[in-house]
């Protein structure tokens, strides 16, 4: 038999797809429980979800079928045969279920090795756990949200007396603008400790702040705002993550006022 690739992608579109009851959908899931097994390697899990699907629509060709590739790739070829003349049985049009039946009792006659279907799956398999490896090494460097990031900055930056309240968040149109003088970074991440986050800012938030002091009410309260842009930094492999830019507080200058139209930040200052 030639190299098995396990997919799911014919579920819907061979071997008698089943009709749309609850048994059948049940079923569905299973043969999708059977597939994730199979490609993981674990060929029991993959048979017993073959048997429970079949159990519930003992006509679906498809749900032989898979059965069959995973008795073959667990050298039951006896069984694997069996269970392809099933498939073909129910459906007569089942390329796929032929195909697989025909190999395998080629196969069979030849008494041929099985090393090399062993290694074609587990070999791409090995690949891709490596990639996978890869990527949540990568995704465990990427920085936090940047709602996490601005309430880090929030808690770090008011005094104990203070309020600080969000009054409004738009993003930036033009965030490739930012400039790194346009607010003082705020390195209270690792990822940015001691050296000049990669620019351009992928994305960028525009936040406005109210701080106030005093008893919310009396003549004794005080609030002034703030305008604090988080940016989003990326340099495409390492440190990834967002970094809050502390802004000025009123009365805001004319160049702050610059700075929004440059990067396109809609806040209502007034």
């Amino acid at each position: 038999m030639t190299d098995q690739v396990f997919t799911s992608d014919g579920i819907d579109g061979a071997g008698q797809t089943p009709p749309s009851t609850m048994k059948s959908a049940q079923a569905r899931r299973h043969v999708e429980r059977a597939y994730a097994h199979a490609n993981a390697g674990r060929l029991e899990g993959a048979l017993q979800e073959c048997d429970r699907a079949i159990e519930l629509t003992p006509g679906w060709a498809e749900a032989h079928n898979l059965r069959g590739v995973v008795l073959d790739e667990m050298g039951r070829a006896g069984e694997a045969i069996a269970a392809y003349e099933e498939a073909v049985e129910l459906d007569a049009s089942f390329e796929e279920a032929a195909k697989n039946l025909a190999e395998a009792r080629e196969e069979a006659r030849e008494d041929g090795p099985r090393w090399k279907r062993i290694a074609a799956f587990a070999i791409p398999l090995a690949v891709l756990v490596a990639v996978l490896i890869v990527f949540a090494a990568l995704e465990t460097r990427r920085g936090p949200d940047w709602q996490h990031e601005l309430d880090n900055y929030l808690a770090e930056s008011a005094s104990p007396s203070e309020t600080v309240t969000i009054q409004s968040v738009t993003d930036a149109r033009a965030p490739h603008d930012f400039r790194p003088d346009m607010g003082a970074a705020v390195r209270d991440d690792w990822r940015w400790s001691g050296i000049t986050p990669p620019f351009p800012a992928q994305a960028v938030k525009c936040v406005l702040l109210e701080r106030s002091t005093g008893t919310a009410g009396s003549d004794e309260e005080r609030s002034t705002h703030q305008v604090v842009f988080v940016a989003y930094h990326t340099d495409a492999l390492y440190r990834v993550g967002w970094l809050a830019y502390a802004g000025p507080q009123e009365p805001f200058p004319e160049e702050l006022m610059e700075h929004m139209a440059t990067i396109g930040c809609d806040l209502d200052l007034e």
